[in-house]
């Protein structure tokens, strides 16, 4: 869930002989890791694409800019809360199963 996870992941697949076009992390954490390892000299995005999830600020202002995809988190956090309230209180009468969908976007940068 760290760079350094997304650092020695990029390390080990190059040197393993594993030929991938994209790679696609956990979170941007890990795919900001991936686009450090200037040592394997990985041409993104020519020849690999990274894409991270959650649009972590970090993920726009590092030399090349990470393509993410935001899970809109602030609304996700909001709407379990409510959910949790809900329960809390009774209003969640016969423990009804919650089913809710929130939309994601992909926000396009440099690093495909």
């Amino acid at each position: 869930m760290h760079e350094s996870a997304g650092y020695n992941y990029v390390y080990e697949m190059i040197n393993s002989g594993i030929n991938s076009c994209a790679i696609f992390a956990v979170n941007d954490s890990v795919a900001v890791g991936a686009t450090k390892n200037k040592e394997l000299k990985i041409k993104i995005p020519k020849k690999i694409g990274i894409v991270g999830i959650s649009n972590n600020p970090i993920s726009e202002i590092i030399s090349l800019s990470l393509t993410t995809i935001d899970q809109h988190s602030f609304e996700m956090g909001k709407k379990a809360t409510e959910i949790l309230i809900d329960e809390i209180e009774g209003r969640n009468k016969m423990g009804l199963e919650l089913d809710f969908k929130l939309e994601t976007k992909l926000i396009r940068r440099e690093s495909i």
